[in-house]
């Protein structure tokens, strides 16, 4: 193998462990909730709220991983987009450590969301291509549609019904984003 093929995989080694980390973060902070020692307590209040975030987070970062893993497949880095992925992982390790807070959770995904767009920027820079694919525009499209959930979380009133609302759309936003970029990526000339 050359160098140049070594290093992108290095670098790519070096994004999992980070991943790997943040997820063992995650189980060392969730040992210590009363619901993962006596998960009989899943179902009573508070707790069904902080487990149905820890799922989002999980469902965030596992798909960001498969997904990142197929854009790479697709079209190797090369470059810079390197140091927005080490720069996205400690976002997440942020998102891994702060599932008590959805709010918290939100701005998170809108912070990712920043590198998410830098990240296709890079990638179109490399690989020559003009920023404003489909992917990229649906990037955007979600991205604008967290940074709204962000600013309507940010001015509603604090009521427990409306956090449910806000988590609902967190996932739809989550789930919807991973589906669209799928699906552009099926329809995607090889």
């Amino acid at each position: 193998m050359e160098i140049g093929r070594q290093l992108p995989e290095r670098m790519i080694s070096l994004v999992d462990v980070l991943f790997g980390i943040g997820v063992g973060i995650n189980f060392e902070t969730l040992m210590e909730r009363p619901w993962f020692v006596n998960p009989t307590k899943i179902a009573c209040k508070p707790y069904l709220f902080e487990v149905l975030v820890v799922c989002l987070v999980y469902c965030w970062a596992l798909s960001s991983w498969w997904s990142y893993h197929e854009s790479i497949r697709r079209k190797p880095i090369k470059s810079g987009r390197f140091f927005v992925d080490i720069i996205t992982m400690f976002v997440y390790f942020l998102i891994f450590v702060s599932y008590e807070s959805l709010k918290t959770e939100i701005i998170l995904f809108t912070v990712a969301f920043v590198s998410y767009i830098v990240w296709d920027l890079l990638k179109a820079k490399e690989s020559g291509n003009p920023y404003g694919s489909k992917r990229d525009c649906a990037t955007l499209l979600w991205a604008a549609f967290f940074t709204l959930l962000l600013l309507s979380n940010g001015l509603a009133p604090r009521m427990e019904w409306l956090d449910w609302v806000f988590l609902l759309f967190a996932y739809v936003g989550t789930i919807g984003y991973r589906i669209h970029k799928w699906y552009l990526t099926i329809k995607e000339p090889k």
